[in-house]
């Protein structure tokens, strides 16, 4: 997918009718709310039993713990990147799991699953343009400066082991991400600076930790839809099915049409 391609990114002729599909059903969208109306199904409110500083800490911890496992997994002999990177979610998966058990899980209502994972895989389909025409506008001006393309690491990791990269890329870091970014840092940056900063604080720190300059507003952009998404539904499902297909897209970008 466009933002794993090896070259700086264009539209090529593979993502011309996801594009025009998906831009017909934001523009569907749009048209709906500037209505009044809203196609998305409606859930509960997000809501976390933390503060700011308690969620940022178990940032730390996730983003700590990730990196140390890597660290261990080199070190105990494992020379396969792709199974480095899978290792290294046995950690933040931990910290996924107690997190849901401890707040997430008790919460008295959740909005529908069912519905919610078909709302997450719409609105990657409609968010899908936004993201390509953010990440190609960018580019372009940084090409325009003199910023030359950098192949991201991840690429070069996926094309010499692509089972286990699948599973980290779209099973693991779904699950894990989802939880700490759209479970508990967003409803906690919500109780305090209201819902529309925190979809900003929580998508701006999202694409920080995937840092990497060519694909950083397509990122945020990316993590505002999966805010959106999980507040307006009030369900996990969504923000997890919405950034399952998004890697999983890009995983068959980078492994088919690269």
């Amino acid at each position: 997918m466009i933002l794993l391609a090896s070259e700086a990114p264009r539209i090529g002729s593979t993502e011309i009718p996801v594009l025009v599909g998906g831009g017909l059903l934001f523009l569907f969208w749009l048209g709906m709310r500037l209505r009044g109306r809203e196609i998305l199904p409606r859930g509960p409110a997000p809501t976390v039993p933390f503060r700011v500083i308690d969620v940022l800490a178990i940032l730390v911890a996730y983003v700590f713990l990730q990196g140390m496992l890597m660290g261990l997994a080199a070190g105990m002999g494992i020379k396969s990147n792709p199974q480095i990177y899978m290792f290294s979610f046995l950690g933040p998966a931990g910290i996924a799991l107690a997190a849901y058990v401890l707040a997430l899980g008790k919460r008295p209502e959740h909005g529908p699953r069912a519905l919610g994972i078909l709302a997450g895989i719409g609105a990657w389909l409609a968010v899908f343009p936004l993201v390509v025409l953010t990440l190609v506008g960018w580019n372009e001006l940084l090409d325009a400066i003199g910023w030359s393309w950098e192949e991201q690491e991840v690429l070069t990791t996926l094309r010499e082991e692509p089972i286990p990269f699948f599973f980290a890329a779209v099973v693991f870091a779904p699950l894990c991400e989802e939880v700490l970014f759209r479970g508990l840092l967003f409803p906690a940056f919500k109780k305090r600076i209201g819902t529309g900063l925190a979809m900003v604080v929580t998508a701006f720190l999202f694409a920080l930790v995937h840092w990497h300059l060519p694909t950083f507003p397509a990122l945020f952009v990316l993590g505002l839809a999966l805010a959106y998404v999980y507040e307006r539904t009030g369900t996990l499902a969504a923000p997890i099915a919405f950034h399952a297909i998004f890697n999983g897209w890009t995983f068959v970008g980078a492994t088919a049409w690269s």
